[in-house]
């Protein structure tokens, strides 16, 4: 039988892993790619097309993956954890996400899997490595901002708008690249407060 301070710090590890993870997508959706690296270890490995090591290679990452969509929604389903029973600072997951993005004209709902290595690092949760497998795509085949400048009782529609870093992420490329991802883009329609 293990002791209660490691029942204990298990369960923390659990819920601050799910925390991780839903950290993840609000930030990402959000395009805040500093706050993004900062979920990974300071020695992440990056991979194509910005091949580096750390958080600032992931920022060139992000920034050169991110682009080809413009508004996004990630929203995470199951998530299941396994920590290392040899290593306390270990663990690996599975979380499902399914994701609808604008993208030019279209809007897509992609289902994935995620298969993730966290590790403690000073006591903090982190993305050890990440991988996000589609399982599937497909068009929605309907706009759903056509029509939706406010909703039902008058709320206004304030996201990807209100996200803080969202403004600054695409003021890095020109309105020829925003064009090619966005009909809408947000510095065109101020959002409306109420």
């Amino acid at each position: 039988m293990s002791s209660t301070e490691e029942r204990l710090d298990r369960l923390e590890s659990v819920a601050e892993i799910q925390q991780l993870v839903a950290r993840y997508a609000l930030v990402l959706d959000g395009r805040d790619a500093q706050a993004w690296a900062a979920l990974y270890s300071p020695d992440v490995k990056v991979g194509p097309p910005i091949d580096g090591r750390g958080r600032d290679d992931l920022v060139a990452w992000f920034k050169a993956k991110c682009s080809y969509w413009y508004r996004s929604m990630h929203v995470i389903g199951v998530h299941r954890i396994d920590l290392d029973p040899d290593d306390p600072d270990r663990a690996t997951g599975l979380a499902q996400c399914r994701v609808e993005q604008e993208i030019g004209e279209r809007w897509v709902t992609t289902a994935f899997l995620y298969r993730d290595a966290y590790v403690r690092v000073d006591g903090q949760w982190l993305f050890a490595h990440r991988h996000g497998m589609p399982i599937w795509c497909y068009d929605q085949h309907q706009d759903p901002l056509t029509g939706v400048e406010r909703l039902p009782g008058g709320m206004p529609v304030r996201l990807p708008a209100d996200y803080p870093a969202f403004r600054a992420f695409w003021a890095d490329f020109t309105p020829e690249q925003v064009a090619e991802v966005t009909s809408r883009p947000i510095w065109t329609r101020p959002p409306t407060r109420s």
